[in-house]
């Protein structure tokens, strides 16, 4: 039911009252009570958290669910060149379980739809890892275009249709620099082939390295060999688009490209739950040395302003009529820019703290100066009275010396 109904609803009021609704009816005709069942709002199905039961089973402990996940990021950095740094929280846990199950289901393909930096390629990498299948992306650079686009999708269905290799094809909306792109993904998706990808000599090279395994088939001659490998391409490729529902452009796409729809399975990322905020602000915020106190007020207060712009952009949707999108990059901004606001404000305040040290270091200098000089001086007392009452008694010869040489002046004149 959830995946019939629950997953095609867009707006989270639709999925409580979907919830609400499958409640009653549970109540009504099963005679039990969905919260008896499920324990909270997480219903998630899996077959890798217990590695002794590999069978699809529900996951009744979200803390080993979560664990598990961590542990598969752990690996995936280890063996990719690009690492990917995330906050991994039980919603990231649930998309990773959907498109896994979309990767281990037959022609299964998947479209993730949100805003950016939601996570979609994040958590679509880690599927696939998980799902243990290879990840097959385009680099777009400033000359990409149509005929390196052809090159990529014929050296992914060469590898795809000829080696029996199960990998995933991930596209992102940033990276359709063509509408092109999409009509062809578009194909791929309805019958596994673009028209017109592969020239004589390319079907030479595929007949070649798919007659022996067409002929075990029951294939023989050019044709039935190429449609061997079609059907080839079509059991070992699996497709990602993750795109955004903001503007225009996802709404013409959709109508121009039913297959995107057909054949896919949505997986909406809405926006991050309170404890997903908490965990993202904790992960970021913990290398600035601060108090397990502070760090929780810090982080309450990181959370109630992410939440406090969510309400405020519904408030304008309403009245305005305007959307106003805040995305979770936004949120990683505020908590860079607070990081930033913080690292500067400890240089000044270091700096002035720096400036204090060296000044009051000066006035402990200079007082213990003066005290060994008023020490000297009061060592010099005596001595100087001595000297002083010599000097006075020098002053009166000095001064009877004086009276005699005038009179002595006075008497030769």
């Amino acid at each position: 039911v959830n995946r019939v109904f629950k997953d095609r609803l867009v707006f989270k009021e639709d999925h409580d009252w979907f919830r609400e609704k499958v409640g009653e009816l549970m109540k009504v005709n099963f005679k039990k009570e969905y919260k008896s069942l499920i324990k909270g709002n997480c219903f998630v199905w899996c077959d890798f958290v217990d590695p002794k039961a590999s069978h699809y089973q529900e996951v009744t402990d979200q803390e080993r669910l979560v664990a598990t996940v961590t542990e598969c990021l752990n690996d995936y950095n280890t063996m990719a060149k690009r690492g990917m740094d995330l906050v991994l929280f039980l919603a990231a846990a649930e998309h990773v379980c959907r498109i896994v199950r979309v990767l281990k289901t037959p022609l299964g393909n998947a479209l993730l739809i949100g805003v950016g930096g939601s996570g979609r390629k994040s958590l679509a990498y880690l599927g696939i890892f998980q799902a243990q299948q290879d990840i097959f992306a385009i680099e777009l650079t400033k000359t990409y275009g149509m005929a390196e686009w052809h090159d990529d999708m014929k050296r992914l269905l060469m590898t795809v249709g000829s080696k029996a290799k199960e990998v995933c094809f991930v596209l992102a909306d940033t990276q359709i620099a063509s509408e092109n792109f999409l009509e062809e993904t578009s194909g791929l998706l309805n019958n596994g082939e673009i028209p017109n990808l592969f020239n004589a000599e390319d079907k030479t090279i595929i007949s070649e390295m798919c007659t022996n395994k067409a002929a075990e088939a029951g294939y023989h001659g050019p044709a039935e060999v190429f449609a061997f490998f079609i059907e080839q391409c079509m059991k070992n490729l699996h497709i990602i688009l993750a795109l955004s529902p903001i503007g225009e452009s996802f709404r013409r796409r959709v109508r121009m490209f039913p297959s995107l729809v057909n054949c896919c399975t949505i997986d909406w990322f809405h926006e991050w739950p309170r404890e997903a905020l908490q965990s993202v602000a904790k992960h970021f915020l913990k290398s600035m040395e601060m108090g397990d106190k502070t760090l929780d007020g810090v982080v309450e207060v990181c959370v109630t302003m992410q939440n406090s712009v969510l309400e405020l952009a519904g408030r304008y949707e309403r009245e305005a009529g305007r959307f106003y999108y805040v995305t979770p990059t936004s949120y990683l901004e505020l908590i860079n820019a607070f990081k930033d606001l913080l690292g500067v404000k400890r240089d000044e305040v270091s700096t002035y703290k720096s400036r204090y040290d060296v000044g009051l270091d000066k006035i402990i200098t200079t007082e213990k100066m003066v005290g060994e000089m008023q020490a000297e001086l009061e060592e010099l007392k005596p001595f100087l009275k001595k000297t002083a009452a010599e000097t006075q008694d020098l002053m009166v010869v000095i001064d009877g010396k004086q009276k005699e040489a005038a009179a002595t002046e006075a008497v030769v004149g």
